[in-house]
């Protein structure tokens, strides 16, 4: 047996993620189960189990609400695997948090992301690549396509700083400056920060592109902004002028919007979302990237 574990009442694709990951699995014949951080420490594992842990630290987060950080940690230390999911950058604060859980705590890494962060071991612990396919869309929904008339031709959506601030003035200068932006601070309102899962969804698909670039000065490209973009019908399109050669090979990524705004000249956002859809289907499902990596 699998349990996928997950944050609850954070952000909303942790949970997204770990469902999709216990339907893929189980489809392929896998034995897994998705369960919330606060439920872990009622369910001990049985001989021979193997936790999947979504962003441990916010799994700890999350039990520690109910008072149950402790139980959390002590049940996961149950586990014979205890593989840390990383869906972050691993040389930003927020990775390194999930170390200070304890030594010993994770057996290895599963890194979900467009391209490899590290090599055949990080952190003292063996370090394995799960391509971010397009997990979003499931197994019965139709491919998406970009259409014609939709309300914003840009979208940008994440938690404010000044680059994003500074990213938001350019764009409403140098293109049509009626799109839609949305920058809370962290934590918005002492509510779950950011928009959900619908209605993010809702804004992208009358969304031309949706366009983002780092909340940090780390060499990463950030997870599920793509993927959700391309479910939507939207084109994809970061904005990375530090270190956009390391992203060479990703169609999306672009050193200044004068480069994007030239990519949409010579292809449309239409080109644009069939070259990001043609390029994100060319990796496995995430259910046997995931299956594979536990058989190595």
């Amino acid at each position: 047996m699998i349990s996928v574990v997950f944050p609850d009442g954070l952000n909303w694709f942790y949970e997204r993620l770990a469902r999709s990951l216990e339907d893929e699995l189980r489809r392929l014949g896998v034995s897994a189960t998705a369960i919330p951080a606060h439920e872990l420490a009622v369910s001990p594992p049985g001989p021979g189990a193997c936790v999947l842990l979504v962003s441990a630290a916010e799994c700890a987060a999350s039990a520690d609400r109910t008072s149950q950080r402790e139980a959390f940690l002590t049940a996961v230390r149950c586990f014979d695997r205890r593989v840390l999911i990383n869906y972050d950058s691993l040389h930003a604060h927020w990775f390194f948090e999930q170390l200070k859980l304890g030594p010993g705590l994770f057996t290895e890494i599963f890194d979900i992301a467009v391209k490899p962060q590290a090599g055949a071991v990080y952190a003292g612990l063996p370090y394995r690549w799960i391509p971010e396919a397009l997990w979003l869309l499931g197994a019965n929904q139709k491919r998406p396509k970009w259409t014609a008339g939709r309300a914003f031709p840009w979208a940008i959506v994440g938690h404010v700083n000044e680059n994003r601030a500074a990213l938001v003035s350019a764009l409403i200068r140098s293109e049509e400056p009626h799109g839609f932006v949305y920058l809370p601070p962290l934590k918005a309102y002492g509510q779950n920060s950011g928009l959900d899962e619908e209605r993010l969804g809702k804004v992208l698909e009358n969304s031309d592109f949706y366009i983002w670039n780092s909340h940090h000065r780390h060499p990463y490209h950030e997870g599920v902004r793509a993927i959700q973009a391309v479910a939507a019908g939207a084109a994809p399109a970061k904005i990375e002028p530090l270190y956009a050669d390391r992203f060479s090979e990703i169609p999306w990524v672009y050193p200044s919007l004068e480069a994007m705004d030239e990519a949409k000249r010579r292809s449309g956002p239409g080109g644009l979302h069939r070259v990001a859809l043609a390029f994100l289907e060319q990796f496995p499902p995430l259910g046997v990237s995931v299956r594979t990596a536990l058989a190595a």
